[in-house]
């Protein structure tokens, strides 16, 4: 599969399922859950710790 299709970008003030605001920054669709929500996680941070986050789906615009 094309990792590219894959590339999401987060709505302005999005928050993840603790309530917390999540960065304006790239982030890819690993999957939706049973529960209905998008699992999203972005590997750009130096420390090379993958960041993961439970957001509403809809709150998500795919990138090309």
């Amino acid at each position: 599969m094309n990792p590219d299709l894959n590339r999401v970008q987060v709505q302005p003030d999005t928050r993840n399922h603790q309530g917390f605001f999540i960065a304006e920054e790239e982030f890819f669709l690993v999957e939706e859950t049973p529960s209905g929500w998008a699992r999203i996680c972005s590997d750009a941070f130096s420390d090379g710790y993958m960041r993961c986050h439970l957001v509403n789906p809809d709150d998500l615009r795919h990138l090309r």
